[in-house]
């Protein structure tokens, strides 16, 4: 995997870590159980399988084993109502979501002072390169300056079945805007991943085009523009997966928009949806003017 990331995306890996899920339950169990955030109910038994997961919707404080279930779920029982948790991707979502997680809560004082204990246990739990004193000074590290910088995201694509296999068929632009963006520290390159919808909440037309081209000229992909059902008076900027909230503060830091929202539900398509509002709408049109 290591040659493969290496290989496509032209960058070099410098340490790895495998966690595997038996990994998960003893680790949360040491940090003494972790926050995370269900975008839906998700319940599945396995008697077979020993896994059973019922978790309600919405940010909860999980312990290991249930942190198990919350990176393992991948479909719902066949009696249970579907879920939006359900899927190979929204599950890597998850993992994600629980490795910032357990880095938060490892970073906690009372945490801190166990670092010995906690890092003995993920020694003896996962597959690594790194050595002990490594892991002490990255944890020493983010314990100093937090973990704004810390980043995660999933390679854009799409799956699919070829020959009765099911196959991940990655986008290649995009992914490698994702490496640039991430790994090789271009700022402008997440954009690049964004597609935006605009909507024009205003009484002044032309509002939404106008915003649009302002974006475009960022890298900014536009999905579509619009008028919006309703007229608001405060521009209003949704996103709808928390990997995207950096491209998303760019965008608000860039038009000025008053309101950001985190919102996966949105019933607007795009990675992001921007409401120009009565507030913004006439200095958006000048600005695109004098452009």
């Amino acid at each position: 995997m290591k040659q493969t990331l290496e290989r496509t995306f032209d960058i070099k890996i410098d340490h790895y870590v495998v966690l595997k899920d038996t990994a998960v339950k003893h680790i949360v169990d040491a940090l003494g159980g972790v926050w995370v955030e269900t975008i839906d109910a998700m319940r599945y038994d396995d008697s077979w399988g020993h896994l059973h997961i019922d978790l309600p919707k919405g940010r909860q404080f999980i312990n290991g084993e249930q942190a198990v279930g919350f990176v393992r779920f991948r479909k719902s029982n066949e009696d249970a109502p579907p879920s939006k948790e359900e899927g190979d991707i929204r599950r890597t979502e998850r993992q994600q979501q629980l490795l910032r997680a357990m880095a938060e809560q490892a970073l906690q004082p009372n945490n801190l002072l166990r670092l010995d204990q906690i890092v003995n246990v993920a020694l003896g739990e996962i597959e690594t390169d790194l050595s002990r004193p490594q892991m002490m000074a990255i944890a020493a590290r983010m314990g100093r300056q937090g973990l704004s910088n810390l980043r995660t995201a999933t390679l854009p694509g799409a799956g699919g079945t070829y020959g009765g296999v099911y196959l991940f068929y990655l986008d290649r632009e995009k992914a490698q805007a994702l490496v640039d963006w991430l790994i090789k520290g271009d700022p402008t390159a997440g954009n690049r991943l964004v597609e935006v919808s605009v909507l024009n909440a205003s009484s002044r037309g032309g509002v939404a085009r106008a915003a649009a081209g302002l974006l475009r000229q960022q890298g900014f992909s536009i999905q579509r523009t619009d008028t919006a059902r309703e007229r608001q008076e405060t521009s209003t900027l949704i996103y709808k997966q928390a990997a995207l909230e950096p491209q998303a503060r760019t965008i608000q830091q860039l038009l000025h928009i008053p309101k950001l929202e985190k919102n996966p539900d949105y019933p607007v398509g795009g990675d992001v949806v921007l409401l120009v509002g009565n507030d913004l709408g006439t200095a958006i049109l000048e600005r695109w003017a004098n452009q």
